[in-house]
């Protein structure tokens, strides 16, 4: 009897959408604190350059839960410019290390984010928050000329 190797989480090192045509590196994310309504948060920062990037709070590739990967739409080469066009049924490619998971985008949202009251905010955060189904979260700014909205794609595992 041969056993079978377990899988090693990894960390994403790039990202792939040929509907879009994008093929972009995947860095991790820096993080920040922001106040809001006299409150302090952490806030993902999309990075200054043609790259996404991994949230390290969530899932690691070949592990349960979400992981959530952010970019900019439309600045420092807006890696995420276009995912606005995806929708439902289309492939994305994640790699780590030269592996490959494919994901199909099974929800596209689009959610008001400037102005709102803080728990609208709150709850617009829960869709990067942990899982325990497997899930690929993809999010950015919109509307292409500004950012009052967030963008969330969920992908769920293609076999």
């Amino acid at each position: 009897k041969i056993a079978k190797a377990l899988e090693i989480p990894l960390i994403p090192d790039k990202i792939e959408i040929p509907t879009i045509g994008l093929v972009a590196p995947v860095v991790v994310a820096e993080f920040n604190f922001t106040d809001v309504e006299g409150e302090t948060f952490g806030q993902w920062i999309p990075p200054s350059e043609f790259s996404a990037a991994w949230h390290p709070d969530s899932a690691l590739l070949g592990s349960n839960g979400n992981s959530v990967i952010n970019g900019h739409h439309n600045e420092f080469g807006e890696v995420f410019g276009k995912l606005i066009d995806l929708e439902s049924g289309d492939l994305v490619y994640i790699y780590a290390k030269g592996k490959k998971y494919t994901f199909v985008i099974a929800n596209k949202m689009i959610l008001l984010e400037r102005g709102q009251p803080l728990d609208v905010k709150l709850a617009n955060a829960t869709w990067l928050g942990n899982t325990d189904d497997v899930r690929l979260t993809l999010v950015t700014c919109w509307p292409a000329k500004s950012n009052t909205h967030r963008l969330i794609l969920v992908a769920r595992p293609y076999n």
